[in-house]
């Protein structure tokens, strides 16, 4: 028996079919990009996602055999939607910060809405879009039926009806954590009408099955059950293993995002780090993320070494020295989440002098993005204890930046061969609902990859870089007073 695990990334659609053993068969990917535009705005033709989902289940259907669809997404970019579940303008997506201003005033009620939801207002969820949509577009908003997020559109395109689960309402700041409900505080307080969102189910289960329409245009049968998997981080982590208190992964993707298993949420929970529904049915996880990861490289790359690869940096590390030859980086480059929500923070080089190369810069932002992650590290392990890291992410393929990770957090991580852990983890998730696996500890250890390459700090870089570290925030407070 097959399945089709869609993963719906922020820079690509990637389709799998994979057997009852977890093996690939096959695999298509489709790739786009969100369009950035001046004023903090950045959006994308929501159709694009709707054409890369066809294109992929038309292609890989061909094959047969397939028994089920397992979805994964990126969790906050919003789609108003109509009863036809049709987008009614571009998806405004999750790096977008025009509802700064909105979050701003919203953050005087951080205490309530993180107690609720586990997090603090922010630019990133999706209830603060929500109310941007309804301030500055009132006819869209009053037209929508749903306000979606990517997810719930395509589930609505697959089977006729546009519903959501907690992983992604848990990122809308309008969902309790612990009732798995919305909040009707917090809809009054954003100004969002509870008949516009999503009826909400647990991740990890049959949302529908596929509709007559779907079938026509991608050739699968009708009828086929479709599993709402989880948001694409939740299922990231469930990929490397993340099932037990204090596994934590680090998912090197376009931004780079922890994750700490949790059963329940913590006592004394600060608003130092995010407590979310996990993908494993009624748990949570601890979530803490840079905004700018491998876009920040990508960037780097475009402007500056344009020929240049991931795999390339291992010799741009090995000919600069730790320190960047005192250049320092703060990697901001779509703002800052966690602990601090600034939205207007921004990149910044420090220390350049006319010694300075491009090979230092690039350096610094490599070490300041294993800076951020080991501040965030260390946020999180006030509530779980963290002392191995798992890494996925097409940056796992620079050994000398997970290195570099290992001794500036000082603890040793852990790279497996499969680094498609979004698509494992969905898979897991999939097989589990279709009953092939009576749960999902039994199915990682059914495919948890044997082979594996660990990473040891080096105690001495460790104390080297704990004062760079240090450095780093001083900087960022003196950018941002």
């Amino acid at each position: 028996m097959n399945v089709l695990i869609l993963d719906v990334g922020t820079s690509s659609m990637r389709g799998t079919l994979m057997d009852e053993r977890g093996r690939a068969l096959a695999q298509k990917q489709i790739k786009y990009q969100p369009e950035f535009q001046p004023g903090g705005r950045v959006e994308q033709d929501a159709d694009q996602w709707r054409r890369a989902l066809l294109a992929i289940a038309a292609e890989l259907g061909k094959r047969g055999g397939i028994a089920a669809i397992g979805l994964t997404a990126q969790r906050s970019s919003l789609i108003p939607v109509d009863e036809q579940g049709t987008p009614l303008r571009r998806a405004v997506m999750w790096q977008d910060t025009r509802n700064a201003e909105i979050a701003d005033r919203l953050s005087a009620h951080n205490d309530r809405v993180f107690a609720a939801t586990g997090s603090r207002v922010n630019t990133v969820y999706s209830g603060t879009k929500m109310a941007w949509l309804r301030q500055a577009e009132p006819e869209t908003y009053a037209a929508a039926d749903k306000l979606a997020v990517v997810a719930d559109y395509l589930v609505g395109v697959m089977t006729g009806r546009v519903r959501t689960d907690a992983t992604y309402g848990s990122r809308s700041l309008l969902m309790d954590l612990r009732t798995r409900q919305w909040d009707s505080e917090l809809l009054a307080l954003f100004g969002v009408e509870r008949e516009k969102l999503c009826e909400i189910v647990a991740p990890g289960g049959v949302i529908g099955t596929t509709c007559a329409a779907f079938a026509a245009e991608t050739g699968l049968p009708p009828g086929l059950p479709v599993v709402s998997c989880g948001g694409d981080q939740q299922c990231g982590a469930l990929g490397q293993g993340v099932l037990r208190d204090g596994d934590l992964s680090v998912n090197l993707g376009t931004g780079a995002y922890l994750i700490a298993a949790s059963r329940g949420v913590p006592e004394g929970l600060k608003q130092d780090v995010v407590c979310n529904a996990s993908a494993v049915p009624g748990e949570y996880i601890l979530e803490s993320n840079l905004l700018s990861c491998c876009c920040a490289l990508d960037w780097f790359m475009a402007q500056f070494c344009s020929d240049l690869s991931y795999d390339a940096l291992n010799g741009v590390l090995d000919r600069t020295v730790p320190g960047a030859g005192g250049v320092l980086c703060l990697p901001d480059f779509q703002g800052r989440s966690m602990p601090d929500w600034n939205s207007r923070a921004r990149g910044v080089f420090s220390g350049l002098s006319l010694s300075s190369t491009w090979e230092d810069c690039m350096r610094a932002l490599l070490e300041g993005i294993c800076y951020e992650i080991s501040a965030h590290i260390g946020c999180m392990s006030a509530y779980v204890p963290v002392e191995h890291l798992s890494c996925a992410g097409g940056l796992t393929r620079c050994g000398g930046f997970v290195q570099l990770l290992s001794d500036v957090t000082g603890r040793a991580v852990t790279v497996r061969p499969d680094a498609e852990a979004t698509t494992l983890g969905a898979w897991m998730s999939t097989v589990c609902a279709l009953g092939l696996y009576s749960d999902l500890s039994l199915t990682w250890e059914a495919v948890c990859p044997k082979e594996e390459t660990r990473y040891q700090p080096n105690p001495a870089r460790t104390a080297f870089y704990r004062a760079q570290q240090r450095a780093q925030a001083s900087l960022y407070h003196r950018v941002n007073p």
